[in-house]
This record gives C-alpha cells, sequence and structure tokens, in this order.
C-alpha cells in the first residue's frame, strides 16, 4: 500500500448500534417508557413520533439559544420490519397522547394545534395544509378548524411519499426538503399558485431496510440533500403482545397533565395562529463548552452533514419536554449520544446509489461488510443477492475494490487465513 496513506480498518455491528439509554429525556421518554410496555411498539419509535409531535406543536415558541434557524421540528424516518414492528401504531398513540395534553390547555385555540396530516398527494395539497382556515357550518354553533400553521406531515410508507415526490414537475420534494429550515415557500405559477407564510412543517415517515435501501430516485433525494435531513431511527424489537391494553389511567395522566403543563406556559398565540414571541432557552457555560468541542471535532463526512443542526433542535426539544430553563451539561450529552447513534446509523443504513449494476454492487458489498464484519465470498453472495445481479456482476465489483490504488477507499482486502474479505479505508498521516 502506498507509504502516505495508513491502512485502517472500520466496520459497526447493527446489532450493537442502539438507540442510547441516555437519550430518553423528559416527558417523551416517560410516555415511552409507559406505552411500550403495553404495545409491540418500539420504545424508540414511541420516544421519536412525541418529541416529533412536541417539536411541531412549540415550533416557533421555543428554541435553543443559536441564531440559526433551529426550531425544534424533526424529519423521522423510522426503518424496521414491516408489520411486525407496529410503526404506525406509534404515530397515531403518540398522536392522542400529545393531543390530549394540548387539550387540557383552555388557552390554546383548538385550531391552532399541531395537527397530523396522514399523506398528501401534491405541493399544492400541502400548501393548502398550512394555511390555517376555519368555516362556520351550517346551524353550527362554532367555526370548524380545516387547517393549522404547524403539521406534521406523515406517511405510513416512504415508498409512497417517495413516488409522489418523483412525479414529473411535482414540487412537493424541494418544498418539503426547503420546509425543515424554513417557515416560508411560494410557488407562483398560473394554474396553481400558493404562498406558505409562517409554516411549520415536521415529518413522520416508515419504510423497511430493503426498501430503503433500493430507493428509485435515491439520487435526487442525496442531490437536495434530504437524507441528512432526516432523523433516521432503526428497531429490531422483537417482543410480543396479544392483548394490548392501554395504561392505566393512573399512569399517563400524571404524564399528560405535566406536558399540558409545559404548553401552558408557552407565549399566546395571535388570532391568525402565529407566535406572539420566543422562548430562547440558554445554555450553561460547561454546556457551551462541550459543545464547542464537540463541533470542532465533528469531521465533515457524508454521515455528519447537518448533525450539528439537528444537535441544536434537540437541545432546545428535550429541554422544553422537561421543563428546563437552561440547556444544562447533562441535557447537552444526551443529545451528543443521539447524535453518535446517529452517525452510526447513517453509515449502516442509507439508499445504494449507483448509475450501473456494477456500481451498485459494489455498494452492496461495502455495506454488507459493514453490517457483518469480515465475509467470505460466498457469504458476499448471499448478502448481496448476487444471484439476481450474476456472478459476473459480483466478480467484477470485487476487482474494483480489491484494487490496491492511491486514493480508492473505501475497499476491500482479502486475508488468506481466515478466508475473509476485510473492509479498508486509508486516511492521511
Amino acid at each position: 500500500m502506498a507509504d502516505d496513506h495508513t491502512r485502517k480498518a472500520r466496520g459497526l455491528d447493527p446489532a450493537t448500534v442502539r438507540f442510547p439509554n441516555s437519550g430518553y429525556f423528559g416527558v417523551a421518554a416517560e410516555f415511552a417508557e409507559l406505552f411500550s410496555q403495553s404495545y409491540e411498539s418500539p420504545k424508540e419509535f414511541l420516544y421519536l413520533d412525541c418529541l416529533t409531535l412536541i417539536g411541531a406543536s412549540v415550533s416557533g415558541r421555543v428554541r435553543a439559544d443559536f441564531d440559526l434557524p433551529v426550531q425544534p421540528r424533526l424529519y423521522v424516518l423510522r426503518v424496521a420490519k414491516s408489520a411486525w414492528r407496529r410503526k404506525s401504531t406509534s404515530t397515531r398513540l403518540a398522536e392522542r397522547f400529545v393531543q390530549n395534553a394540548a387539550e387540557e390547555v383552555s388557552s390554546l385555540d383548538p385550531c391552532y394545534r399541531a395537527k397530523v396530516i396522514y399523506g398528501v398527494g401534491s405541493a399544492e395539497g400541502l400548501g393548502h395544509a398550512l394555511k390555517p382556515s376555519k368555516v362556520r357550518k351550517q346551524n353550527a354553533e362554532a367555526d370548524h378548524c380545516q387547517f393549522t400553521k404547524r403539521a406534521i406531515l406523515s406517511f405510513d410508507e416512504f415508498r409512497r411519499f417517495e413516488a409522489k415526490a418523483g412525479i414529473r414537475s411535482s414540487v412537493l420534494l424541494p418544498m418539503v426538503n426547503e420546509l425543515y429550515e424554513s417557515n416560508q415557500f411560494d410557488n407562483l405559477t398560473n394554474e396553481h399558485p400558493f404562498q406558505i407564510q409562517d409554516g411549520h412543517l415536521s415529518f413522520l415517515s416508515n419504510t423497511t431496510e430493503e426498501t430503503f435501501k433500493n430507493m428509485l430516485n435515491a439520487p435526487e433525494f442525496r442531490d437536495l440533500g434530504f437524507f441528512n435531513r432526516l432523523f433516521t431511527v432503526v428497531s429490531d424489537s422483537r417482543k410480543r403482545i396479544a392483548k394490548p391494553k392501554a395504561p392505566p389511567e393512573d399512569l399517563q395522566g400524571p404524564i399528560r397533565a405535566k406536558l399540558a403543563g409545559y404548553f401552558a406556559a408557552l407565549p399566546q398565540l395571535n388570532d391568525d395562529g402565529s407566535a406572539t414571541k420566543e422562548i430562547v432557552i440558554p445554555l450553561s457555560p460547561e454546556a457551551e463548552r462541550k459543545w464547542e468541542k464537540w463541533y470542532r471535532d465533528l469531521p465533515e463526512t457524508e454521515e455528519t452533514a447537518r448533525l450539528d443542526n439537528l444537535g441544536m433542535r434537540l437541545m432546545g426539544l428535550l429541554a422544553f419536554s422537561d421543563g428546563r430553563s437552561e440547556i444544562d451539561e447533562e441535557s447537552l450529552q444526551s443529545v451528543l449520544d443521539i447524535l453518535e447513534y446517529q452517525r452510526q446509523v447513517r453509515l449502516l443504513y442509507r439508499p445504494i446509489e449507483a448509475e450501473n449494476p456494477s456500481a451498485r454492487m459494489e455498494q452492496k458489498i461495502l455495506r454488507a461488510i459493514r453490517q457483518h464484519g469480515p465475509l467470505s465470498r460466498r457469504e458476499l453472495y448471499k448478502r448481496t443477492h448476487a444471484e439476481r445481479d450474476g456472478v459476473r456482476i459480483l466478480t467484477d465489483a470485487m476487482r474494483s475494490l480489491t484494487q490496491e490504488s492511491v486514493g480508492i477507499s473505501p475497499m476491500i482486502v482479502f486475508e488468506p487465513k481466515e478466508g475473509k474479505f476485510h473492509l479498508v479505508e486509508f486516511v492521511s498521516d
């Protein structure tokens, strides 16, 4: 190998990449712990769903002390086996819990609570959903709310969102992408013009590993930076509960009341649903020093893109959900542990982006060794499903990845004693 490079093996065991216990924080953690005992939905899914709904509810009203667009809104993608991990159940349980807490706040107009939208067919549809409106039905005593400034766009299957976003001339993907860091979006066309002013969007969706890995429009999503806006959470929980039953009211009631108290302490909303002011939660000196060190040491890689922005969002969200007026060292450490988890998840779970079968096979080989450790040729054949593409494609890809040329990284090397291929990367001295 070249003298100006050092061989460095790197790999992750998926079995060890789990959502950190230290990442569970505040009222959302209490909700997740309680409901995960009664339902099959994984605790980490319940937790992230609850945080996403809380973040959407308080967006524009509370944030961490950064002069950047760091509203506590999340774009969450859950990866698990279809049906058996109860991904959709998790969202509905969290939605009911957060909505019931909001209903206990008399000062919060029902029309301006965060609303879950289970799918849209177009950017125009989403634009309409993010423009609050009231209608008075005939003979009705009160106004009926149609939409709100704060919405959670939920797709039960990420593939369905991909299909809608991939329609020719659709601006749904750019719109969802831009609203991650903005509250405005204009689509001024002759036929269906619309404008969003002060819209607060969050995103929830589900997928299986195989479906996510084989996304059809992965290059477009990558080019727009959508993947590094996603907070991807993975679970392989196998618990079974034959007869799910809601936790008793005497257990969930105090948790709900606690969240309602946090909502009640927020600044009031204007008549149009916009915030009158924003609570800015400061960092303690110790937390600020810890954050600065983490940021300075953060490598610039594909899997760390926008992790700092996610961290800023989580700081305000976790502090609010625990009733804290300051982001201290303890809460910051929880955020940093979550960010490290996210970095590892991004290494293991990401779509294959390639223009030809050989390039796709190279990515499959690298992914297989990252996830399962050193593999023999026979094991690589099995893990990459090489029977679909043919042995020749597998052979060509392995030959390309084993060429020891300066600048090729990552690559694989064969260890004769083990009879297996190892993942190797090169770093400058």
